[in-house]
């Protein structure tokens, strides 16, 4: 007859686990859970940047497409490089101001003011 596939699987793991104790490579093996927070940032967000306020027709100014950097100052000098005035606020286009880049996702379209 056939077996309850979960009771194999079970199985299969606990035969596999038994052996896990010699392993001495990372802790994740032995069990614990690793947290997102702790996981290198692996792939870069890239942002559009404009040099106006979205609520302003720009049609002659087109965005710059940027690595988010690592931080707001950062991104606030790039910006002064990228269009050649200092900014001091970053908008959304829907006009709510951003206060941390790790709420940003990619292709957001940032307005430095």
């Amino acid at each position: 007859m056939l077996g309850d596939p979960s009771i194999e699987r079970t199985v299969q793991n606990e035969e596999h686990n038994n052996g896990a104790s010699d392993f001495s490579g990372d802790a994740n093996a032995e069990g614990t859970q690793e947290t997102f927070s702790s996981l290198p940032r692996t792939f870069r967000t890239r942002v559009i940047i404009h040099e106006h306020h979205p609520n302003e027709s720009a049609a002659d100014k087109m965005g710059k497409l940027i690595y988010l950097p690592d931080s707001v100052e950062d991104l606030f000098r790039l910006a002064e490089k990228k269009f050649g005035k200092q900014g001091s606020t970053i908008l959304m286009a829907d006009g709510s101001q951003v206060e941390e880049l790790n709420a940003l996702r990619e292709n957001d379209h940032l307005f430095i003011i």
